[in-house]
Formats: C-alpha cells, sequence, structure tokens
C-alpha cells in the first residue's frame, strides 16, 4: 500500500531504505545515510512510502514544477526487490504528475540497474533537442549522473 507521508519522523525511515539499497554498490562506492539527508525532501517533495502492511519496504520523493517534474528519489529495501515495489511507485508518480510535462529522474552512471529499471519504464536518455530545453530550464547532467526523460 503507498502512503503519503510528510513529517520529519519518516527521514529515518527513508535513511534505513536508502542504506538497504544501497547494498547494491561495491563496498568502497557506498554511503550510508542519516535521516538528516531526507529532512529537505520531507518539507519541499511528495513523499509516499510502500509499506506491506508491516515494515516500509520502499519511498520515492518528487517535486513538481511548472514545466516538469522529477522524481527526486525512489528507494526500494534490498530484500524487498524484485517485487513490482518499485515499479508500484513510479506508475504512482506518474499518476501524481500534470499531464503532458516531462518527468525526469538523475541517475548515478554507475547504478545501470538503476538506469536500466528506468528505461524498463519508458525513460529514455536525453536527446539533443530535450537536452537543450534542460539546460534553457538550467538543468545539466553531472559528470557522474545520467538524465532519463519521460513524457506523460
Amino acid at each position: 500500500m503507498i502512503i503519503q507521508v510528510d513529517t520529519p519522523e519518516y527521514a529515518d525511515i527513508f535513511a534505513a531504505v536508502y542504506n538497504s539499497a544501497n547494498t547494491l554498490f561495491e563496498n568502497s562506492e557506498q554511503y550510508d545515510a542519516t535521516g538528516e539527508i531526507f529532512l529537505p525532501h520531507l518539507k519541499a517533495d511528495e513523499n509516499f512510502i510502500y509499506s506491506d502492511g508491516v515494515e516500509v519496504a520502499g519511498f520515492m520523493s518528487f517535486h513538481c514544477y511548472e514545466q516538469y517534474s522529477e522524481l527526486t528519489s525512489l528507494y526500494v529495501k534490498r530484500e524487498f526487490q524484485n517485487r513490482g515495489i518499485g515499479e508500484s511507485l513510479i506508475h504512482h508518480f506518474e499518476q501524481k504528475i500534470k499531464p503532458g510535462t516531462p518527468a525526469l529522474v538523475k541517475v548515478l552512471k554507475n547504478a545501470p540497474w538503476a538506469l536500466r529499471f528506468y528505461q524498463n519504464h519508458g525513460f529514455t536518455f536525453l536527446d539533443a533537442k530535450n537536452t537543450e530545453t534542460l539546460k534553457a530550464l538550467g538543468i545539466m547532467e553531472k559528470p557522474w549522473e545520467r538524465i532519463l526523460y519521460k513524457k506523460l
């Protein structure tokens, strides 16, 4: 079940989910987050958890701007991955944003499983036209990330 949340006590829950999902990286690339990192999301973004009724298995955060929406976080605990939870969260995101506006997600280049996940759900890498449009909005890919795009 997907539930909207916005209170600070979820920051530590988000960190626990993130830290579990983060174990997909090599040890040298892992970063353990604290709840403090997620407090800005809880204040500025729309946030949803996926709960199996007992524990939080995943979460997502997104922000809607006038011209586009950005999925700022989507993480699923490692032991709950490959059960459709990420897919449920991404579909929920797509239903919540303004129709006809593009959806963006920034993904670490060294997370090929995440890049594949978004591609499998209709997101594509930026082409020259989309790159120019995003530059006009002040959005550019950083050296460590890829921006994927989907027109809804």
